[in-house]
């Protein structure tokens, strides 16, 4: 096997550059408007989830962020896998970026709506529920 080094190295690890700048853009406005600052809460905006701890250590959007990623450590080597003994005409990627589209984009608007329009542990229910698909076929882009 061939070793990477150098520029090569350098240009391979960019290519991640791309999803890490759109994971973390996300990530920052779903917790700006799921969770806003106390500055937006008094100038009327709602939190949509408690900001109180859970269980003592974390709170409940931490514990959804947190649940997903465990998802996400769960899904990237079954998806893996999956794309490489893909028989797909359209390779071995393409395919899983084709039927990863559409659900990471309803998943995402999902975020962005819960169910309930005030502080409830319903909505921190909800997110941990939408974020399984979200982290499923977002890693489809990072494979």
């Amino acid at each position: 096997m061939e070793e990477f080094k150098g520029k090569r190295f350098f240009l391979y690890n960019l290519s991640t550059a791309g999803w890490v700048l759109l994971d973390s853009i996300w990530l920052t406005f779903a917790i700006a408007f799921l969770l806003p600052p106390k500055e937006r809460v008094a100038e009327g905006m709602i939190p949509f989830v408690s900001n109180e701890r859970f269980l003592g250590i974390i709170t409940v959007l931490g514990a959804v962020m947190l649940f997903g990623r465990i998802i996400d450590a769960v899904a990237d080597p079954l998806v893996a896998s999956w794309s490489d003994r893909s028989p797909s005409r359209l390779g071995r990627r393409r395919f899983f970026l084709i039927i990863g589209g559409l659900p990471l984009a309803v998943s995402t608007v999902f975020i962005f709506f819960p169910p309930t329009p005030y502080t409830s542990f319903i909505n921190g229910i909800y997110l941990a529920i939408v974020f399984i698909p979200f982290r499923s076929t977002f890693i489809r882009f990072q494979i």
